[in-house]
């Protein structure tokens, strides 16, 4: 007999952090979570930086395909996060070749 896949809805069971709400700003503490992330310098969107953004989704899919496999969960591979800054504080969203 095959074994039922359970389907987990990441956004809905933690909606708190996926769908916040329109128009309110607001701080958010976030549980300590594991991540697939790549650290880098510069402007996105460069060879270097597809070249991260395809080992990464890689990575992930096949995460999600061994976890279906092994434990029977369905899961969606969320979009993508950036996080950018410079270093010794503030943001010029100009000086994109010093994003860290």
């Amino acid at each position: 007999m095959a074994r039922q896949i359970v389907k987990v809805d990441l956004k809905k069971q933690m909606k708190q952090y996926y769908l916040p709400p329109q128009g309110v700003a607001s701080v958010v503490d976030v549980p300590r979570m594991n991540f697939i992330m790549v650290d880098g310098k510069g402007e996105p969107g460069g060879e270097r930086f597809q070249q991260a953004i395809q080992v990464m989704y890689g990575m992930a899919y096949t995460l999600k395909f061994k976890v279906k496999k092994e434990e029977g969960k369905d899961y969606p591979v969320l979009p993508l996060e950036g996080l950018w800054w410079m270093k010794g504080g503030g943001f010029d969203p100009k000086r994109r070749e010093d994003w860290e």
